[in-house]
């Protein structure tokens, strides 16, 4: 690769946002300052993670992550409240390494509560982004987020949220673009001050990248892949399947059971059951996570 030439100095500006991010992150500025640290490690197996719709084309994997992140947050006047903050998240798959990626994200949001006390709902809208690099360099990029988002605690051991995102992803090759929209909504149960239980529910439709053997000839699948690019793929998996970006409806439930272990160390537990549908073609995806959260 030239030193100079566009995907160098793209990844000399991603390896710089991803170097001031982390610097910044491990800062004694920052501590100085009395912002938090939280750190995050999740350990998660996803049975289909090519999203076949061919039981012999499934890949199971399983990925190492880890979050790094602190905020700011200042309160307006009695029921305003603004955050800005740094994160960094690397996500390791152990047998398709090159699924994995790195974020460097800046965000920020703004909060309104309608009144006083615990119980009172709130109203949250924030906006994330920043570059992502990849082991896949065709699939380095930045990525954008936007959020809006209803909670309330009409119970002191119940909450709700409900909540719509916008997400975008745009890659050095533009096969890999992703953009989706989701609606969510979750509820969950405080039994004491230990222990939460919480199930969820989301709708997404947008970009979805499924692998699969080829198929015999094109015509085999043109009443759903007409209108779409193609790309055969050598790298991802042992075998030489052919990658689809398509657009496609998602339905996912979730269920997550967590602990706290003292006043700043939670440990979490959780399964998602992900169903991803167009026209004739149908994705499943059962996800099983374990992650260990700690606030410095």
């Amino acid at each position: 690769m030239h030193p100079f030439s566009p995907k160098a100095r793209a990844l000399r500006r991603t390896a710089l946002a991803a170097a001031l991010a982390l610097a910044w992150l491990f800062s004694p500025a920052r501590a100085q300052a009395g912002l938090p640290l939280l750190v995050e490690t999740t350990v998660q197996h996803d049975d289909n993670l090519g999203r076949a719709a061919d039981a012999a084309d499934k890949r199971g994997d399983t990925a190492v992550g880890l979050a790094v992140s602190t905020d700011y947050t200042r309160a307006f006047a009695r029921d305003w409240l603004f955050v800005a903050g740094l994160a960094a998240r690397g996500e390791h798959w152990l047998a398709y390494e090159r699924f994995g990626t790195a974020d460097f994200t800046a965000r920020t949001s703004l909060r309104r509560r309608f009144g006083l006390g615990p119980a009172a709902p709130t109203l949250r809208l924030a906006l994330a982004g920043g570059p992502r690099a990849a082991q896949e360099d065709d699939r380095a990029g930045w990525t954008g987020l936007a959020s809006l988002q209803l909670s309330h605690r009409p119970w002191s051991r119940l909450r709700y949220t409900l909540a719509f995102e916008g997400e975008r992803i745009d890659t050095r090759d533009t096969f890999y673009d992703i953009t989706g929209r989701t609606f969510s909504a979750d509820l969950t149960f405080l039994p004491d001050d230990r222990w939460a239980l919480s199930t969820g529910f989301a709708h997404r439709f947008g970009n979805v990248l499924a692998f699969a053997t080829p198929p015999p000839s094109w015509r085999f699948l043109s009443p759903y892949l007409s209108t779409v690019p193609i790309k055969r793929s050598t790298g991802f998996f042992d075998d030489p399947f052919v990658a689809y970006n398509l657009e496609a409806a998602t339905h996912e439930g979730s269920l997550q059971v967590s602990r706290a272990l003292d006043d700043d160390t939670r440990l979490s537990l959780g399964f998602a059951y992900a169903d991803t549908r167009r026209d004739g073609l149908h994705y499943l995806n059962r996800l099983f996570s374990v992650g260990l959260a700690r606030r410095f």
